[in-house]
């Protein structure tokens, strides 16, 4: 696993024990690439950015239900956003 993956791993299993610190770290490091997908997806600016705050609090919600054998940690928070049951 590459260092920027364990890291995010890393950063995901302390957002599922409710640390706000690691959730912003997260965001940080992630929300960018996240943004453009939904912009690819949506093509307008508005609704990219609810689908981005949606998307983050399922993060919140179920970071403890990423597995990293099924993918990485971007990879998982896209599928948050693309299907209504990607766990």
């Amino acid at each position: 696993m590459a260092a920027r993956e364990s890291m995010l791993v890393d950063q995901l299993a302390k957002v599922a024990q409710g640390d706000r610190a690691a959730f912003s770290d997260l965001y940080q490091q992630t929300s960018r690439a996240v943004y453009g997908q939904c912009m690819q997806l949506l093509r307008d600016n508005d609704e990219a950015n609810d689908v981005l705050q949606e998307t983050y609090i399922q993060v919140w919600h179920h970071a403890g239900e990423y597995h990293a054998d099924r993918g990485s940690v971007l990879t998982w928070i896209c599928l948050l956003y693309t299907s209504p049951s990607p766990r």
